[in-house]
């Protein structure tokens, strides 16, 4: 039965005793401490560091004996060894001042105490023995003793055989009546859960005090009333009838139920329910109950929050589908509102010193300073922040004043999510995490999404200049080589005397030129003209539905740009040719070679 097989791990006192035990002598160190360190007339035969650190020492135990498990199990012989640390620690102390008779008479005091209130079993006996040999040498290699240690040390001896012989007897006497008390002490221990005995007609025999505090119901309103009249749910009637029955057969069941309490509330218990032997030989039931309706409430709350996590890491997964920053932050909004249930949400970006607005779920953002509000700071110290009530905080208050409390989350140093709110204390440590797994999906996304332009950027783009390359030229020609797109012309131009540059002004003066011309060029073309470096000093520009008199005029601008530049160190000259299909049948190819020879043509002319 239970409590026979609870009975073998039974420690020879309660839990609690040995608590107290390494409280108060804690307690007892630390007081001693101040005593002898206030008091000018009286000295402390052992220094005040030594003192302390035994005090914190039994505190820490007491402590872990509190927080973990493996140090309760264990807390009996945890109690005894501290207790025999004490005698050790008093044998040395009354070592080095010669047994002086006021401090080795407490030897004898301590050992007295120690051998009376542990269980005197073998590990008992050992210990004397080895602390009488640790005395018996001590005592051989005093100097200066200051009384005799002959007869202290047969004190000892007497004392501790004494004291030990009643402590076995105590100790064999409590192993015979262990049996017959251990029901009771079963019962009524200080276990944080409830605990009752019922017979096999279902009647409650006894209850603790646990129990009670579970049910709302004191011990007279318990005890001798059906199980089945106050703490069991009404549709629970049958099950808890053949609960019953299968515990009487010797099963030992453990489940999850609903209870009713005194004021007719339900909760959830978790009970396990063993057979027991009851004192007149018949058959009983030993009921272990645990409120667990906390935990049932915080196992939703668990439940609710991991199917946020699954429908943010889908989030996550459409995130990558999106090919734009904007789609990124509208999906991001958009999660926040709907999965995370906040009302009021926004995303600045960092831009000239400015968090500017982004995206918002309501009102229209105006641009705010980096070192302004709720905002700015969370987006300065790169970490979240949560605000329960703006009227704590005035100088991070949000800037509409119906707003009361408010959330903000960096985005990398992109700038801030934000989260608002009419009410007090809106937001959660929960809420704030899934908040930042959100963020973290985002701000992933829009990295990506950066380096893919950055990527597509480089690709397409000269790197000195920022036009287009000539692969992307190529493409562009081909994808604007329609009938649609007819008349479409081309104009290809070549810097004159970059080579010159070159070499009496340096290269750095050369790529200067180079990066002069191409401003000029973007100057005189329209949005829907493509304008590339075609090569080293060669530029080409493709004109989709422009007529050949159209081209000229856009000739004309450039040649009126470079004269500009007449007087500068920098002067732009520049050699053009151009060319234009007018007809499906006819080859760009040769289109682009007729506006190449025509701009070698212009720049043979400047050399003459």
């Amino acid at each position: 039965m239970l409590y026979k097989n609870k009975m073998k791990n039974k420690k020879y006192r309660s839990i609690k005793f040995y608590r107290y035990f390494l409280l108060i002598s804690a307690m007892v160190y630390f007081f001693f401490a101040m005593i002898f360190y206030y008091s000018r007339t009286i000295q402390d035969p052992m220094p005040i560091e030594q003192r302390l650190l035994t005090g914190f020492i039994f505190f820490g135990l007491y402590i872990l004996t509190q927080l973990s498990h493996c140090f309760e199990e264990r807390i009996d012989r945890i109690a005894y060894f501290s207790a025999i640390f004490v005698i050790v620690q008093l044998i040395y102390l009354s070592y080095v001042q010669g047994f002086e008779f006021e401090v080795s008479i407490n030897i004898l005091l301590i050992l007295a105490i120690i051998n009376l209130i542990f269980k005197g079993d073998r590990l008992a006996l050992y210990t004397n023995i080895i602390l009488a040999l640790l005395l018996g040498v001590a005592l051989y290699f005093t100097d200066n003793p200051q009384h005799s240690l002959f007869s202290f040390f047969v004190g000892y001896l007497v004392i501790a055989g004494l004291t030990y012989y009643i402590s076995n007897q105590n100790y064999k006497t409590a192993q015979v009546l262990q049996a017959s008390e251990q029901r009771y002490r079963t019962i009524f221990n200080t276990a944080p859960f409830g605990i009752l005995l019922e017979d096999k007609e279902g009647t409650i025999l006894e209850v603790n005090k646990t129990l009670c505090e579970i049910s709302g119901y004191n011990k007279k309103e318990l005890e001798g009333a059906k199980i089945t009249d106050n703490l069991v749910a009404s549709d629970q009637f049958e099950i808890s009838k053949q609960h019953i029955k299968e515990v009487l057969e010797g099963k030992e069941l453990e489940f999850d139920t609903i209870s009713i309490t005194k004021n007719n509330e339900k909760i959830y218990t978790h009970i396990k329910e063993s057979p027991i032997i009851l004192p007149g030989g018949e058959q009983g039931i030993l009921s272990m109950q645990i409120d667990i309706t906390e935990r049932k409430k915080q196992e939703e709350i668990i439940k609710q929050q991991r199917n946020i996590i699954e429908q943010l890491h889908s989030t996550a997964l459409k995130f990558m589908e999106l090919e734009s920053e904007t789609e990124v932050l509208e999906m991001t909004i958009e999660a926040a509102h709907d999965l995370l249930d906040f009302e009021f949400c926004n995303i600045r970006f960092l831009k000239n010193d400015k968090l500017v607005g982004k995206v918002s779920s309501s009102e229209v953002l105006k641009p705010i300073s980096k070192n302004e509000g709720i905002a700015g700071k969370a987006f300065r110290e790169g970490k979240s922040i949560i605000i329960d009530n703006f009227d704590d905080f005035p100088n991070l208050e949000s800037e509409n004043k119906n707003y009361k409390s408010g959330m903000s989350i960096p985005i990398k140093n992109l700038g801030v999510f934000q989260a608002i709110s009419k009410e007090k204390a809106a937001f959660s440590s929960e809420d704030l995490k899934l908040a930042e797994l959100l963020i973290s999906h985002t701000a992933s996304s829009l990295e990506r999404i950066y380096a893919e332009e950055e990527i597509k950027y480089k690709t397409f783009h000269d790197k000195l200049t920022g036009l287009y390359n000539r692969r992307f030229f190529e493409e562009e020609l081909e994808r604007l080589d329609t009938n649609r797109q007819l008349p479409l012309s081309i104009i290809m131009a070549d810097i004159n005397g970059l080579k010159k540059i070159n070499d009496t002004l340096g290269h750095k003066k050369g790529d200067e030129l180079l990066v002069k011309t191409a401003n000029i060029l973007k100057k005189v073309i329209r949005d829907e003209d493509i304008l590339a470096r075609w090569g080293g000093d060669e530029y080409v520009i493709v004109l989709p539905k422009t007529s050949n008199e159209e081209t000229k005029k856009v000739i004309k601008r450039i040649h009126e740009k470079t004269s500009e530049t007449k007087g500068d160190q920098l002067t732009v000259s520049l050699g053009i040719g151009s060319a234009i299909k007018n007809t499906k049948e006819q080859d760009i190819t040769k289109i682009l070679k007729q506006a190449d020879k025509v701009m070698y043509k212009d720049k043979s002319s400047h050399r003459k």
